[in-house]
């Protein structure tokens, strides 16, 4: 079979696994550039007759090319996923990306918004509705893509409580406090036009705010707050979230779970975050520096 061919086989089975449309396009992207590659160089594109080697190669190209690391990294673990679909449906006897490396990249530090930053952006916003906005982001850590389709019907004022459509169509239940449940009760009921649609957040022509249109908004209140030094955007209000929940005492399973992570990789890296926090944290509180003259 043609890689293209089953690239299109490939698409079919991620949609009806209920993986999301980006992920889907992102698969379906990288492994049309492999394909392109193949070709281009002359390199075999029947599946059964590629090797670990031009897989290698591809990836190899794509890193001389500049591509950053994080993108060579999403390539090869597309390709682990494609080859494994293909064994496990037939198409080869065995998987030649099994024993391929995802390499390495830099580890980022995170950066977060401080106390200070959170209420600014808080005063910058102009309507009940961007405080709302704001608001449940910063106090659940939900993506920007869930927050854009929440409905009415998925906020439960009573238990302070939403239900998110997470990745993979997965729902879960995320809660939020007092402040946050003030906020949403004065925009739904004093400032949501009153429109067809089940849309929490709705826009000023009465369709449903979109997550661009949140992430505009964000930079406007960001711009008005003076914040400089951090990127105003939803996911690093997600990021503050699980730093500010694990050095409030909260726990690495629970944390997962709010964030809809399928694993722990993601919620280490908060951990390592917050390791760096308390150190700081830690430093004016030593018992020891605080004897005074007791040793010299």
């Amino acid at each position: 079979m043609q890689i293209e061919t089953l690239i299109e086989g490939f698409r079919l089975y991620n949609s009806c696994k209920g993986l999301s449309p980006k992920t889907i396009t992102w698969y379906d992207a990288f492994l049309r550039h492999l394909a392109i590659f193949l070709r281009k160089h002359h390199h075999p594109t029947e599946i059964s007759q590629l090797s670990i080697s031009h897989l290698r190669a591809w990836l190899h190209h794509g890193q001389e090319r500049g591509l950053s690391p994080y993108t060579v990294q999403g390539q090869a673990r597309t390709l682990k996923t494609f080859f494994r679909f293909a064994q496990e449906e037939g198409y080869l006897e065995t998987n030649i990306a099994s024993r391929l490396k995802v390499p390495r990249g830099p580890k980022k530090i995170i950066q977060t918004f401080s106390e200070e930053q959170l209420q600014q952006l808080l005063a910058a916003a102009r309507s009940t509705r961007d405080k709302a906005t704001l608001g449940l982001l910063i106090d659940t850590g939900i993506r920007v893509t869930e927050l854009a389709y929440l409905r009415i019907q998925d906020v439960d004022l009573d238990r302070g409580r939403i239900k998110v459509n997470g990745k993979g169509a997965k729902e879960r239940f995320v809660f939020f406090g007092n402040r946050c449940r003030r906020l949403l009760w004065r925009y739904i009921n004093t400032e949501r036009p009153d429109v067809s649609s089940d849309r929490l957040f709705i826009n000023s022509h009465g369709q449903p705010l979109k997550s661009r249109g949140i992430l505009e908004m964000m930079r406007r209140c960001g711009k008005r707050a003076g914040i400089t030094g951090v990127r105003c955007s939803p996911h690093t209000l997600r990021h503050t979230f699980a730093k500010r929940f694990l050095l409030n005492g909260g726990d690495v399973f629970t944390l997962q779970q709010i964030l809809g992570h399928s694993s722990l990789e993601m919620v280490r890296r908060y951990l390592a975050l917050c390791s760096q926090e308390v150190g700081r944290l830690y430093r004016p509180h030593s018992p020891l520096d605080r004897l005074g003259k007791a040793i010299q």
